[in-house]
């Protein structure tokens, strides 16, 4: 079972971005240039996208940890989060390049720190 963690650049101390009562993401730029960054970071990265306009990247077997993420515009051509099925090396490896500051599992809401553990979140 994949569990999808949203990644995102919000304040220091900042509650889980199901908590807000209004958004406090700062944009990360516009979806051109979202899977522009992430083609780069992972160049077998391939896109689609959903029946709900939602843009899906995944490597479809092509790197040895398999990734699924969803581009989400809150407004648009503005990009604030990005909701992520992968291991927690491949989470630090995002959130490093693009500099993003929290992780919070989406079905729970809880935020977690995939710096804190080794490959799994067991570890």
């Amino acid at each position: 079972m994949a569990y999808f963690f949203f990644l995102y650049r919000a304040p220091p101390g900042s509650s889980s971005l199901l908590d807000w009562e209004s958004n406090l993401a700062e944009p990360l730029g516009t979806k051109v240039e979202l899977q522009a960054d992430l083609a780069r970071l992972l160049p077998g990265l391939q896109w689609s996208v959903s029946s709900n306009g939602i843009w899906v990247g995944t490597t479809r077997g092509l790197i040895s940890e398999p990734i699924s993420l969803h581009i989400h515009e809150v407004e648009a051509d503005s990009v604030c989060f990005l909701s992520v099925a992968a291991a927690p090396a491949m989470l630090r490896t995002i959130m490093v390049a693009l500099n993003l500051t929290c992780c919070c599992a989406s079905e729970s809401g809880e935020l977690r720190d995939p710096f804190a553990v080794g490959s799994d979140w067991s570890s």
